[in-house]
C-alpha cells in the first residue's frame, strides 16, 4: 500500500499508511506538503534561522462598517498603497472604501440577511511577519507571489500592503470570505503549517532565509498575548480570566506552594519528552552515516536541544520570578544585617581599643607622675642629708656628693636597703667629718 498525495500533505499529523515508517528526521521535523524537506528544516534549525510568523486574525469582519475600518486600518487611512489580487494598486481612502463597498454588494448572503450573522463573515484578516532587518522590497515580492499562489488560485479576492512602522516588517492581507463560486475561506491547522512552508520556499527566492518549525521543537511553551488582550490592556481594562490568574498567583505565592498543573501543561510536558526522544534518534541516525556534514549537523542539533528552556507556563514563570525576587530580597536583607552586625562588632572593638589605649595612657601618666614625685622626694631627701651631714662642703663637692648619693640611693633601693646607708655614705663622702652637734638644751630640774 502506498501513500496518497493527501496523506503526503498530512504526513506531519502522523497520518500515513501502516507500511510507511517515518524517519527520525520526519518525526522531529515533519513536513506538511509546502515544499520544504525535513533536512532543510533541520539545517535551518541548527543554523538558528528565524521563523516566519503567519496567522489569521481571530476577530472576523462581519459588518460593512467593520470591513471599511479594516481596509482603512491596513492602508493607514489611505497613506499606504494597497495591491489587490489582480495587481492593481489602490491609493487613498476613497479607492479602499470603494473596493470594500463592492465586496459588501457582491455578498448575496449578506445582502439577504444583513450584518450580525454569527456563522458567516465578510472578510478575514491575515498577517505575515518577518524578523527585523528584512528588506521590505524583497518581502513585498514574496508576499505578492505567495498571495497569488495561496488565495488567488482558490478564487478569493484580497488586498494587501506592507507595514514597516515596527522593527519587524510585516504584511497585512484582507481576504474576502467568499470566492466567486461561493466557497468559504477556511484553512485547517494542517494547511496553515503547509502555508508557512510554502512562504519560506517563496521568500528564499528573494533572499529572505526563514524556517517553519513548530514552537515545541524550538522549546517555546509560552504563547504570546493575543492582540485583542494587548489592546484591552492598553485601554486600561482587564479580562476576567486575567483577574483569576492573578488571584491564583497571589494565593500560591502567599502559601509558598507551586501552582496547580493544568491538563494543557501536562500535554506540553509529554510533547517535550517526545521531542527529546526524537531528537536523540535523529542525532544518532546522523552520526551513523559518518559524513562530516551529518556529524556537524548532529552536534548542532544536540546543542540546540540541550539549550531549550524548561517547560513552564507564563504563570509558572511569573511565580518563579516572584519567588526568586523574594529570595534575593531576603538574602540582601540577611547580608545587610550581617554587615550591620559586623559594623557594630567593629565599633565595639574600636571603642574597647580606644578605652584600653586611654587607660594605658592614664596609667603611664600616673606612673610618670609617681616617678617624678618619687624623684622629687629623693632629691629633697638627698638635699636634707647633704645639709645635715656636710654643711661645710664646697659647691663642687656638694654636686659630686649629690650625684653619687643618687646612684647609691638607687642601688640601695634595689637591694632593699634604707636611708641609713645613705647617711653613712654622706659622712664618708664628706671626709669622715662629723657634722657639728648642736648644744643640748639645759635640763630642767632642781637648781642650787
Amino acid at each position: 500500500m502506498t501513500k496518497t498525495e493527501d496523506e503526503e500533505i498530512r504526513f506531519g499529523r502522523r497520518v500515513y499508511e501502516h507500511d510507511v515508517k517515518p524517519s527520525a528526521a520526519q518525526k522531529l521535523f515533519p513536513t506538511y506538503g509546502g515544499g520544504m524537506s525535513s533536512r532543510a528544516k533541520a539545517e535551518k534549525f541548527a543554523a538558528g534561522r528565524p521563523e516566519v510568523v503567519m496567522k489569521f486574525d481571530k476577530t472576523s469582519v462581519k459588518s460593512a462598517h467593520h470591513l471599511q475600518e479594516s481596509g482603512r486600518y491596513i492602508s493607514r487611512n489611505g497613506k499606504l498603497e494597497c495591491e489587490d489580487d489582480e495587481g492593481q494598486v489602490l491609493a487613498g481612502t476613497e479607492a479602499i472604501d470603494d473596493r470594500m463597498r463592492s465586496w459588501v454588494e457582491d455578498d448575496e448572503l449578506y445582502q439577504q440577511t444583513g450584518a450580525g450573522r454569527p456563522s458567516d463573515k465578510l472578510a478575514r484578516r491575515f498577517i505575515v511577519s518577518t524578523p527585523p532587518g528584512t528588506d521590505p522590497e524583497a518581502l513585498k515580492k514574496a508576499v505578492r507571489d505567495f498571495t497569488e499562489a495561496e488565495f488567488k488560485s482558490r478564487g478569493f479576492e484580497f488586498i494587501w500592503t506592507i507595514h514597516t512602522d515596527k522593527a519587524h516588517p510585516h504584511a497585512h492581507v484582507l481576504i474576502k470570505n467568499r470566492a466567486a463560486d461561493g466557497k468559504r475561506l477556511h484553512y485547517s491547522n494542517q494547511e496553515l503549517r503547509a502555508m508557512r512552508e510554502r512562504f519560506c520556499v517563496i521568500a528564499q527566492n528573494y533572499g529572505i532565509d526563514l524556517n517553519a518549525t513548530s514552537r515545541a521543537v524550538r522549546g517555546r511553551t509560552k504563547r504570546a498575548k493575543p492582540i485583542e488582550r494587548v489592546y484591552q490592556e492598553q485601554r486600561g481594562s482587564q479580562h476576567i480570566y486575567e483577574k483569576y490568574r492573578i488571584e491564583e498567583f497571589v494565593k500560591a505565592l502567599k502559601e509558598g506552594r507551586d501552582l496547580d498543573e493544568p491538563e494543557l501543561m501536562k500535554k506540553v510536558r509529554m510533547t517535550r519528552t517526545e521531542i527529546l526522544k526524537n531528537a536523540a534518534e535523529y542525532v544518532e541516525e546522523l552520526r551513523q552515516t559518518g559524513k562530516p556534514e551529518d556529524l556537524t549537523l548532529a552536534a548542532s542539533i544536540e546543542k540546540k536541544i540541550s539549550e531549550m528552556p524548561p517547560v513552564e507556563s507564563a504563570q509558572e514563570v511569573r511565580l518563579r520570578k516572584a519567588k526568586e525576587k523574594i529570595r534575593r530580597k531576603k538574602q540582601q536583607r540577611t547580608e545587610e544585617e550581617r554587615a550591620r552586625a559586623e559594623r557594630i562588632k567593629e565599633a565595639i572593638r574600636q571603642r574597647k581599643a580606644a578605652e584600653k589605649a586611654a587607660a594605658e595612657a592614664e596609667a603611664a601618666r600616673q606612673a610618670e607622675e609617681a616617678r617624678a614625685a618619687e624623684e622629687a622626694s629623693e632629691d629633697k631627701l638627698i638635699e636634707q642629708l647633704i645639709a645635715k651631714t656636710c654643711p661645710t662642703a664646697t659647691k663642687e663637692n656638694i654636686e659630686r656628693i649629690r650625684n653619687v648619693l643618687r646612684e647609691r640611693l638607687k642601688a640601695a633601693k634595689q637591694q632593699g636597703g634604707g636611708l641609713r646607708i645613705v647617711d653613712d655614705d654622706a659622712q664618708t663622702l664628706n671626709g669622715g667629718q662629723e657634722p657639728p652637734q648642736e648644744p643640748e638644751p639645759p635640763k630642767k630640774g632642781l637648781s642650787r
